[in-house]
């Protein structure tokens, strides 16, 4: 359960997440018809807060819902939100659906539901870290996938399978192609090259962390291109990203161990680099 004592914002004001309330008629509600966005505090900092704006307009604006909140209300919004929340480690989940509707399936002009969600954070056990995890595939790709949907219902649906198979996450493939994983983007190493997709994938907060800051600085090689699945199972590292999990060593898909099964040391680089920034953001 989350913690009813954190500050929230819904629709202009600030309020306990006790108090937030969606009606039954709203159209993310019946009909899964919205967007969301999660991003982490860092430093008392909402971390990237820009680019998760600029992603979360133009998921609303591919659904043809209306983002009414500007960038600089909603930094202003992220920061009144860190201030009633201080002391605490906390995250921010901005939901932006449908709101109401009469028929319970057509939009109504201007009844949009805006949220933004104060949630403990939680972050994943060092030894992740350090010995690497495991993902499992689904054969599966998102439609509208470059939005970030409410419907998760493909994701949630194996997280059993996950359990039982002690997964970190569910990797999508379809075809033999590699698209993303449920929660995070997908990276592989082979010949010293960083290569992920953005071909059926959600561009990631980190995934452009990495891609046109992280590895440009430190001369890390990168190429944004299809993957198929072969060449993940020969691969010579592999690595997921995602902002509540950072940058994330790879070492089994499914039964597929990752060359020696052990974190890479470009994938280990990243890391520490990814860890540097975020100290000092």
């Amino acid at each position: 359960m989350q913690n009813k004592d954190l500050i929230c914002y819904q629709n202009g004001a600030l309020v306990h997440a006790s108090e937030v309330w969606i009606s039954p008629w709203d159209l993310g509600y019946l009909r899964g018809y919205g967007v969301f966005d999660v991003l982490p505090v860092i430093n008392g900092k909402a971390f990237l807060w820009e680019w998760h704006y600029e992603r979360l307009f133009r998921s609303a604006e591919q659904l043809g819902l209306e983002l009414t909140v500007t960038k600089d209300t909603y930094g202003e919004i992220l920061s009144s939100l860190i201030r009633a929340n201080i002391g605490k480690e906390i995250i921010f989940r901005t939901i932006l659906s449908g709101g109401e509707s009469e028929d319970a399936f057509a939009p109504m002009s201007n009844k949009e539901t805006f949220l933004v969600l104060t949630e403990e954070a939680h972050a994943l056990p060092e030894e992740v870290f350090v010995v690497g995890a495991k993902v499992i595939t689904h054969d599966y790709v998102r439609f509208f996938p470059q939005v970030k949907m409410t419907h998760y219902v493909s994701a949630i649906k194996t997280l059993e399978r996950r359990k039982e198979q002690e997964a970190l996450e569910t990797l999508y493939v379809q075809d033999g192609v590699v698209s993303e994983c449920a929660q995070s983007n997908f990276f592989i190493v082979k010949d010293g090259v960083i290569i992920t997709t953005n071909e059926n994938a959600l561009l990631g907060i980190t995934q452009k962390l990495i891609l046109e800051k992280l590895a440009p600085e430190n001369n890390l090689k990168t190429e944004v291109r299809k993957i198929t699945f072969a060449e993940v199972q020969e691969a010579d590292e592999a690595f997921l990203t995602g902002s509540n999990k950072g940058v994330v060593p790879v070492v089994m898909v499914d039964a597929y161990q990752i060359a020696n099964g052990k974190p890479g040391e470009i994938t280990k680089g990243l890391v520490a680099i990814y860890r540097k920034f975020t100290e000092m953001y």
